[in-house]
């Protein structure tokens, strides 16, 4: 069976389109614009939204999150989780509106951390024309 990442990208050779997919493991952590978000931060953001499920975690309620869906496989999703504010300093900003976003799938399994280059979208639907996928954090 092939990879979601495998099929999209096919897809994206057979329709002349130039993509990349990235992805990275949430243990990098992410530099987002200067801001850096480590494992620890990410997994925290992850673990409020998931359920435990007899011993297999998922989303609970996504109506209200970012989502973006596959165009290769539309079972899979990307709901992107709001990250706390962190400036430059390194220093949470608790009452900050959030700026970056962690990407997971259903399952809880994180992909990337990413910002909405135009704004979030209004309905709630994210596209990769308003998504940039922020770097791994190299220490």
């Amino acid at each position: 069976m092939r990879s979601a990442k495998s099929l999209l990208l096919l897809a994206c050779i057979l329709a002349g389109v130039n993509a990349q997919v990235r992805t990275y493991q949430a243990q990098q952590g992410a530099d987002c614009d200067g801001s850096v978000y480590t494992v620890g931060m990410i997994n925290e953001v992850i673990d409020s939204y998931c359920v435990d499920l007899v011993n297999q975690k998922a989303l609970g309620n996504v109506d209200h999150l970012y989502r973006y869906n596959m165009a290769v496989n539309s079972a899979i999703s990307h709901y992107y989780l709001p990250l706390p504010y962190v400036d430059i300093y390194g220093r949470v900003l608790e009452d900050a509106t959030p700026q970056h976003f962690a990407a997971v799938q259903g399952d809880c399994q994180f992909q990337h951390v990413a910002k909405f280059k135009f704004g979030p979208p209004q309905d709630l639907v994210v596209t990769l024309a308003n998504r940039e996928v922020c770097d791994p954090y190299y220490r």
